[in-house]
């Protein structure tokens, strides 16, 4: 297995693990992967930190597989740090269904976010002392989002005060 440094059209930059180099290039040509953040499937390799192997407490280094990283070195080094997608093969059935289910788990989180926006007030830094304040009746409930402490967040949990954690992924829009 190799990992690879990628990145998306959008910038959006993300590691993933192949079986070997060619595999990542069947991928990504026939665009069965797709960014975390925002979907998108033109994905080409990005500059990678060289592997180092240091000799550790006595113990003798670890030796690479020579095959798998020849390649991803070469590429990256070639072509100032991308490489683009390749034509290729199709995954085995575990890998596309899991690919599947990220993609989608991606979305729907991207609707989420675009939902809160237009439907809540963002209350930024302030959110635990706003959700407080209208628990205890002091103003006016209406629908808030925002950021707070994991210290905040217990604080409200002790409280009985209801609010959920939503992962907020970058805009699709940059």
């Amino acid at each position: 297995m190799i990992v690879f440094d990628l990145k998306c059209g959008a910038d959006h930059r993300f590691e993933a693990w192949f079986k070997d180099s060619d595999s990542f290039t069947a991928q990504a040509a026939s665009g069965e992967i797709g960014c975390p953040v925002c979907g998108d499937d033109r994905i080409v390799k990005a500059m990678m930190a060289p592997r180092l192997n240091i000799r550790s407490h006595g113990r003798e280094p670890s030796r690479p597989d020579p095959d798998a990283n020849a390649d991803a070195g070469r590429d990256v080094m070639a072509t100032g740090g991308e490489v683009p997608a390749a034509p290729a093969a199709t995954p085995d059935p575990a890998t596309a269904r899991l690919m599947a289910v990220q993609g989608e788990v991606m979305k729907r989180l991207r609707e989420i976010r675009r939902e809160v926006e237009a439907s809540c007030d963002f209350v930024g830094d302030r959110f635990a002392e706003e959700a407080r304040s209208m628990h205890l009746g002091e103003t006016e409930a209406r629908p808030i989002y925002g950021q707070t402490t994991e210290e905040e967040a217990e604080s409200l949990r002790e409280d009985g005060i209801p609010f959920a954690a939503v992962p907020w992924l970058p805009r699709d829009d940059g």
